[in-house]
């Protein structure tokens, strides 16, 4: 069975409908047969008390032979059934001595009988009592059973001995408030299925019997004789318990039980008001009691009302059981049973709103397990759960009764120390990082953790988010530190996750407005000084920042996927702006366009970059796609593939920033590129250090052997063009040459084609300070 199903059998009762066994349907037959029999008496026979009472007793031995029918076919409530047919025996033995002895001239009771038919009660009392195994009987619950059993005593003080204080006919009333009562009272605390259902046919039953009981009493004392067509009364409920019982299934298919029905047998107040109900009828027949038989009565009446009085404590108690139960799931972690967030907030602002001094501030520790994913991972969810228990035990083992140990979720715990300094705040953290390194024996493995902290504290004007917040920025500061380490808050921790984020929510804004333009760097021909092609950059002119480093913005729009977009669109530009250009002057420029790694994760770069070709009308033999050694190492397959398919439809693959890298060379080897872009750390000074002209010598000799052509880049100094030139170099860039222009001012260099030799420009733009993040991009 699925499990929604089996959830669905448990909360669900079961159907009503007529039954399928050939037995069961002969008892229903006869059931119904023996009310219709009863029914003609009295229509067509001219004195039928004698037959009348007859009808009465098979009506009740009908519903015994049910109940017995019930002990062989539902195993697992055989004990109610049977208690109840018993219940249902004592009845029918009570009318049928009745009905004989009536039968003599001048008799109209029997005290026997009379004396059966209370006794009738008590197995109704067992069946109330009965629990199944699978719960368990509340405090409250057996109080109430006991008092039901205390009033059926006082009961049977009030009829017997002869001559009773109540007659026949008001204790027949009361004995069925009673048990309603106490059926109402089973009932509301049966579980849901079978058992409810049980019970709530039971009660049922109980009501029709009350109703039809009052309602004889009532006839009989207006006009209608004992024997008359009154007397269905007593049959009638009978033939109902034994229809319902045989038509009930609670063994087979199941119906959602109804919102009303649930929202009944759940009410408390309803459970409360029969208590009470039950309670009182207690007192007062053991205060009636008393009035006649003073000693007895005085037992009974100070028996009852100690019941109620620990009854109601026992649903105290009960009640704030549940309310500490519910205090603590809401206030507490429920896998590590130390605070969570809510009362961690609550704790932190009530400290905060004391007095502090230098010795008595509150400090809030952030410690951030190292390395927790990976054994999660690897050992499992269910082990990571133990250890997690595991380290808050340790944590709140080691603090002392006024601090507070808090889950903040995942592998992160919050310490919160009081009337503390940040010398012992920074020592309690040490202490902590030394717990963490101890052998941890965990499951039979023995386990090595460590942790990251960081701590803030307290100061005049602060408050529990900005603490938690300040302290949670410390921890990652100290993991990015190396791990394994205690880290105070400085406020210079906050100053670059808050600008990056203004950053990100303005970038969103301006690759939506289209503000990121373009520059272009020219890339000169060492030999002859003329302009081979250029290299498009990223520029941004924030309306309100003015300009932003591209330091700043490139990385976040990698870290959030904008670098996409960001991409497409400097890669249109400068498409558009090369073939513009090609066409303006008749020339065969290039345009170089770098490619950041993260962009490679979409499986469609390479169709974005055809498509931006064909929109713009560009060659793929003008276009230069730049990539650096994190492409190659990002572990997508696809790189190779996508760069193989771009050298194939003419396009031109750079190897910027080479040497830098652990394995450049290997690359040379393994990847089609056709240019080698010298990094401008090998190129500065390059006259000076007689070790960077052999590595640049070195390159550039390798390149020209691999049949590659060289690009040096950051040339900012005569001599360094000079020893390039030397070297047999091929092309250059740098601030020497011309720093990165925009549109227009390229297009008016392009006119006037300016000899290298005449070009000896120096930086002049602070805009221009960052070569080492200029992108441009493809999807």
């Amino acid at each position: 069975m699925e499990p929604e199903a089996a959830e669905l059998s448990a909360i669900a009762t079961p159907v009503l409908r007529l039954p399928t066994g050939r037995s069961a349907r002969v008892l229903l037959f006869a059931a119904l047969a023996v009310q219709a029999v009863q029914l003609g008496i009295h229509i067509f026979a001219p004195h039928p008390a004698f037959p009348s009472d007859l009808t009465e007793f098979l009506a009740a031995s009908m519903s015994t032979a049910v109940c017995f029918y019930k002990v062989r076919q539902d195993r697992q409530s055989r004990h109610l059934w049977l208690e109840l047919g018993i219940a249902f025996f004592i009845w029918a033995g009570a009318e049928i001595y009745f009905a004989f002895a009536a039968r003599q001239p001048g008799v109209t009771e029997s005290t026997f009988s009379d004396l059966l038919w209370l006794i009738y009660a008590f197995p109704i009392l067992l069946v109330t009592s009965y629990t199944p195994r699978s719960s368990r009987r509340d405090p409250a619950g057996w109080l109430d059973a006991a008092q039901a059993f205390v009033f059926f005593c006082i009961l049977f003080a009030l009829f017997f001995p002869a001559p009773g204080i109540i007659s026949q006919a008001n204790s027949d009333d009361v004995q069925g408030i009673a048990l309603l009562l106490v059926l109402i009272l089973r009932y509301c605390i049966a579980e849901p299925g079978r058992d409810r259902a049980f019970f709530r046919n039971l009660t049922i039953y109980m009501m029709v019997y009350l109703v039809l009981c009052v309602l004889y009493y009532f006839l009989t004392t207006h006009g209608f004789a004992i024997g008359s067509v009154a007397e269905l009364c007593w049959s009638l409920p009978f033939t109902f318990f034994s229809v319902i019982s045989l038509c009930t299934d609670l063994s087979g298919r199941v119906e959602d039980e109804t919102f009303w029905a649930a929202r009944l047998a759940q009410a408390g107040y309803i459970q409360g008001a029969t208590a009470l109900g039950l309670a009182v009828m207690s007192m007062a027949g053991a205060a009636i009691l008393a009035y006649h038989r003073p000693i007895p009565g005085a037992i009974a009446l100070a028996v009852a009302f100690l019941l109620f009085a620990a009854r109601t404590s026992a649903r105290e108690w009960q009640l704030q059981s549940v309310h500490s139960q519910l205090k603590r799931s809401v206030l507490r972690d429920p896998l590590t049973s130390v605070a969570n967030r809510t009362l961690l907030d609550t704790e932190i602002t009530q400290r905060l709103s004391r007095p502090s001094t230098a010795s008595g501030m509150t400090a809030v520790l952030f410690v951030g397990l190292d390395r927790f994913k990976t054994l999660n991972d690897c050992l499992g969810h269910i082990f990571g759960d133990l250890l997690l228990q595991r380290v808050a035990d340790l944590l709140s083992a080691s603090i002392r009764k006024q601090d507070l140990v808090a889950r903040y979720g995942g592998d992160e715990f919050v310490i919160l120390l009081s009337a503390t300094s940040a010398k012992e705040a920074e020592a309690f953290a040490e202490r902590i990082l030394a717990l963490m390194r101890s052998p941890l024996h965990l499951e039979g493995r023995l386990l090595y953790l460590s942790a990251s902290i960081g701590f803030a504290m307290s100061t005049p004007d602060t408050n529990a988010s900005a603490m938690l917040q300040e302290a949670h920025f410390a921890m990652h500061h100290a993991k990015k530190s190396g791990k394994d380490r205690a880290q105070v808050f400085e406020p210079e921790m906050l100053r670059g996750p808050q600008f990056r984020l203004g950053i990100e929510t303005d970038l969103r804004r301006a690759l939506a407005e289209d503000q990121i333009g373009v520059h272009y760097q020219p890339i000169f021909s060492v030999e002859t000084g003329e302009i081979e092609g250029f290299e498009a950059l990223a520029r941004w002119h924030h309306p309100e920042r003015g300009f932003v480093s591209p330091a700043d913005f490139i990385p976040v729009a990698e870290d959030t996927g904008m670098i996409i977009d960001l991409g497409n669109q400097i890669m249109f530009k400068a498409c558009r702006q090369c073939r513009e250009w090609n066409q303006r002057f008749g020339a065969n420029w290039t345009m170089n366009v770098n490619v950041s790694a993260h962009q490679f994760a979409s499986p469609k770069i390479l169709e974005q970059i055809v498509h931006t070709l064909f929109e713009t009308g560009l060659e793929a033999k003008f276009l230069k796609l730049e990539i650096t050694e994190s492409v190659l190492i990002s572990g997508y397959s696809h790189v190779e593939e996508v760069l193989a398919e771009a050298r194939k439809l003419g396009m031109q693959i750079c190897l910027d920033d080479f040497g830098t890298g652990y394995s450049s060379l290997s690359y040379l080897l393994n990847y089609p590129f056709d240019v080698v872009k010298i990094d401008q750390s090998f190129v500065r000074h390059l006259d000076e250090d007689p070790s960077r002209a052999d590595v640049v010598r070195t390159l550039v000799s390798l390149a020209r052997g691999l049949k590659k052509h060289t690009v040096a880049e950051g040339i900012e100094r005569p001599e360094e063009m000079e020893c390039l030139r030397q070297f047999g170099c091929e092309l250059a860039q740098g601030y020497l040459l011309s720093r990165p222009l925009s549109p227009e001012a390229a297009t008016t260099l392009l006119q006037s084609q300016r000899k290298i030799v005449t070009m000896r420009s120096s930086p002049s733009s602070p805009e221009d300070s960052y070569l080492g993040s200029e992108i441009s991009a493809a999807s």
